[in-house]
């Protein structure tokens, strides 16, 4: 009699993950893990109490997965956007294994979801390195670089956009800089603003020579930005556009609507003289008329 071939906890834990992967958390159900090992459904349940038991554990592998992508970068020079770059990289590589993380209904705010482990610290202080700023003020940065970038993995991870390595590279750069702009809420240089988006983006400075020409394009032709006298330039908001009428074209207005009104008067008034020199000549035409009465009508025709 054959022996019955046992099913490890690894085994079984791999099995849910390559599920997973392909199909996403709704394919993930005792009778698939079970068809994936050839096996029946109670070694899984000898190993795990119950399914949600087992999707914890899918859960921890997939965690495990996505904080080596996101510390791959983490010594390297330009390492905040490195981190960036992976948090894209990761939601195109495992798509299924983003939307479990990221694209699931949550009630947690904005600014804890960033922090929901350690590994959202270790961020924030990565990007402090090359910002300067607080832990608070670079977290509310943070916030904003990361919905940005949240939103490009979305896309990937929907089909909507396929990006190549070389388009995610060079994507954020006018993002930085209109994020810059809107909180120091002052226009700057567009030399300037580069040398703090690659500060920001913890980039080398030999990045300046070799970037500030595509800056140079992306910020004039970026509709969010207005480009201003000596250099300078500022998110387009801060500058609509306004018309004002001069107080003297306003009286000009005024004294050629008066002469307007002054002229329908008088063409008024001259129609109305014509009309009544009109009637008048029509009276004369009547004063001209003998009104016979019928009796000496009748008497004429006697005589």
């Amino acid at each position: 009699m054959a022996g019955i071939v046992k099913k490890t906890k690894e085994d079984i834990v791999n099995a849910a993950f390559e599920i997973v992967k392909e199909k996403g958390i709704e394919g993930l159900n005792a009778r698939n893990v079970a068809q994936k090992l050839n096996c029946s459904i109670q070694p899984i349940f000898y190993q795990f109490a119950t399914m949600n038991e087992l999707k914890q554990a899918v859960f921890e592998e997939i965690h495990e997965i996505y904080k080596d992508y996101m510390l791959s970068g983490e010594n390297s020079e330009a390492a905040y956007k490195s981190m960036g770059n992976s948090y894209v990289k990761f939601a195109r590589d495992y798509p299924e294994f983003f939307k479990i993380m990221f694209m699931r209904k949550t009630e947690i705010n904005p600014v804890n979801f960033i922090q929901i482990d350690h590994l959202g610290d270790k961020i924030i202080q990565t990007g402090q390195k090359f910002t300067g700023l607080t832990f608070e003020e670079q977290k509310e940065f943070h916030l904003r670089v990361w919905i940005f970038t949240h939103g490009i993995a979305t896309l990937i991870v929907t089909g909507t956009i396929k990006l190549t390595d070389e388009e995610k590279e060079t994507l954020s750069y006018d993002d930085v800089a209109y994020l810059i702009l809107n909180d120091e809420k002052k226009k700057i240089k567009i030399q300037d603003l580069f040398k703090k988006v690659i500060k920001v983006m913890g980039l080398p400075e030999s990045e300046y020579e070799e970037g500030i020409g595509d800056f140079f394009e992306l910020i004039t032709t970026d509709k969010r930005f207005i480009i201003l006298d000596k250099g300078y330039c500022d998110l387009k908001i801060n500058h609509s556009t306004k018309v004002i009428i001069d107080d003297d074209d306003d009286e000009e207005y005024e004294m050629m609507n008066e002469e307007d009104m002054d002229t329908e008067e008088e063409s008024e008034e001259e129609n109305y003289d014509d009309e009544s020199m009109d009637d008048l000549d029509s009276d004369d035409d009547l004063d001209d008329l003998v009104i016979i009465d019928s009796e000496e009508e009748n008497d004429g025709e006697l005589m």
